[in-house]
């Protein structure tokens, strides 16, 4: 079977694309954010796009004179005299799209070979998924290679910084609800990836919840992937932090009737959220990516939260080396932040070590399995309470939060009224 010949393809459009512009030099505007001369199917069709687009930026006429000479005598003037006799004028982007997705069918079935090839050739599984991965940025229009000129860069730059003017004193990232937090980071950051890390019955799940109730109710659509508790189990935690309801009481149903309004009222709340739970107990960096973009292509995606990075499994196994398989992890967590624009709340759990010390405050090197959580990290921070560790603690009730790196801003600890029972974490000068 010869494959080549079978390939899908717009001829028609092509021709009717370039003789268009060739009579209406200034529609090739129109095509410009589209089409990419490697998207025509015929060489001679992108030897001919690709010399328009070089008149086009040196201001020259785009006409068979310029093209023929351009191209080095390559193109027949005869044919591109044929070629204006397909210009209509009109329609133009259809015909753009029709090129494109052509271009993307046959991109698919060649690099769909090419992952035969690899698998029959038995390379290994992480290579193959990389090159399918490889695939699906490429017909998405995101190439792996995004290298960009210093001008480009200055310019995006510049834009930046006078948005962030406009809007100064305005929160940029996504707002936690927790005032000196978000003080301290303007909000969470498109692709910043942020680990939360503390020893078990630290408050994790809590502030997690906090932070997604939050976020949501000021109209930020969030996805919560918890691989520990149940749907049903968070959304118990959830409504007895905003209704002010003990948890332990929602549990056993032991409820009077002004808990039970409360509660109605805070679902009717709820319900207008754009919150989305996900409690699969063996998710993948797979799995999750093709989740969220799901999430983010029907509604936009603001935030993502999971809980928690140990929990979770590789795509493949290392041999059995946990650490290795998490460092894959936490390096694809943040690719995905970065792909998605979207920033993620990673929950993690310490090691023993802070039990071991006098000073029970975790450190950076307490990161459990694996350096790359701390590396892979654009912001950690790491949960205390010294009233679980002291009785006689002048904090009662208090949470830290201590962030031990911020690779856009300062390190510094940050205070909030801790009540457990009502699973309510919150801003320390409310209470």
């Amino acid at each position: 079977m010869n494959i080549a010949k079978e390939k899908p393809s717009a001829i028609p459009s092509e021709q009717t694309i370039l003789g268009t512009i060739l009579v209406y030099p200034q529609r090739i505007e129109d095509t410009i954010e589209i089409l990419k001369p490697s998207m025509f199917y015929e060489e001679i069709n992108q030897i001919i796009y690709k010399a328009m687009l070089t008149l086009y930026k040196q201001n020259k006429n785009i006409d068979p004179a310029n093209i023929y000479e351009i191209t080095k005598g390559k193109i027949d003037i005869s044919y591109l005299t044929r070629l204006t006799e397909a210009c209509i004028n009109y329609n133009l982007k259809e015909h753009c799209e029709t090129i494109k997705e052509k271009a993307k069918l046959r991109f698919i079935i060649e690099g769909a070979y090419k992952v035969l090839g690899m698998a029959f050739n038995n390379e290994s599984s992480d290579s193959i998924i990389n090159a399918q991965n490889d695939i699906i940025l490429a017909v998405e229009g995101k190439e792996s290679n995004n290298v960009s000129d210093i001008n480009d860069i200055i310019t995006s730059t510049l834009d930046r910084i006078d948005f962030n003017i406009k809007n100064k004193g305005k929160l940029i990232g996504v707002p936690t609800g927790l005032v000196d937090l978000d003080n301290c980071t303007n909000g969470l950051q498109k692709t910043d990836l942020i680990i939360m890390a503390a020893r078990p019955s630290m408050g994790k799940s809590a502030v997690s919840t906090n932070i997604l109730k939050n976020a949501a109710l000021r109209g930020k659509t969030v996805a919560m992937f918890s691989l520990e508790m149940s749907k049903e189990q968070l959304m118990e935690r959830i409504i007895a932090c905003d209704a002010n309801v003990q948890l332990d009481k929602i549990k056993k149903g032991n409820l009077n009737d002004d808990e039970l309004n409360r509660i109605f009222e805070v679902n009717k709340a709820l319900a207008k959220t754009k919150i989305f739970i996900d409690d699969n107990p063996t998710l993948t960096t797979t799995i999750l990516k093709s989740k969220c973009k799901k999430i983010k292509k029907k509604y936009e995606l603001d935030l993502i939260i999971v809980d928690y990075l140990q929990l979770m499994q590789g795509d493949t196994k290392l041999d059995g080396n946990r650490n290795q398989q998490i460092s894959k992890i936490t390096r694809e967590l943040k690719l995905l932040c970065k792909e998605l624009g979207c920033p993620m709340l990673l929950l993690s759990q310490l090691s023993r070590a802070p039990e071991l010390r006098q000073n029970k405050r975790p450190i950076l090197s307490d990161l459990r399995e694996s350096g790359s959580i701390e590396q892979d990290a654009d912001i950690v921070i790491f949960l205390y309470r010294d009233d679980y560790y002291y009785d006689d603690s002048d904090k009662k009730n208090i949470l830290e939060l201590i962030i031990a790196k911020h690779r856009q801003g300062e390190c510094k600890t940050i205070e909030l009224a801790c009540m457990l029972e009502f699973q309510k974490i919150a801003n320390l000068r409310k209470y």
